[in-house]
């Protein structure tokens, strides 16, 4: 609809100026977006693209976690 359109617009310059950069210097930051730490384990740094960008620490930890525990429990039946 004409009212994503603005939103819409946006956001897909954002997410593709971060696909640029990360192919020209292998690492997505750039001036729109708040700061992207690499990845690692102890934090899982995640950058979530919606009406607005954010940069936040393992956004679907307690999920993640869930799974892991179920798979954990169903091994070797």
């Amino acid at each position: 609809s004409d009212v994503c359109l603005p939103i819409c617009y946006a956001l897909a310059e954002r997410m593709s100026a971060s696909w640029v950069a990360f192919a020209r210097s292998g690492s997505p930051n750039h001036a729109g977006i708040p700061r992207w730490e690499p990845w690692n384990p102890d934090r899982w740094p995640t950058m979530v693209f919606g009406r607005e960008v954010r940069a936040i620490d393992d956004p679907w930890g307690d999920e993640r976690r869930a799974m892991a525990a179920a798979r954990a429990a169903t091994a070797g039946r």
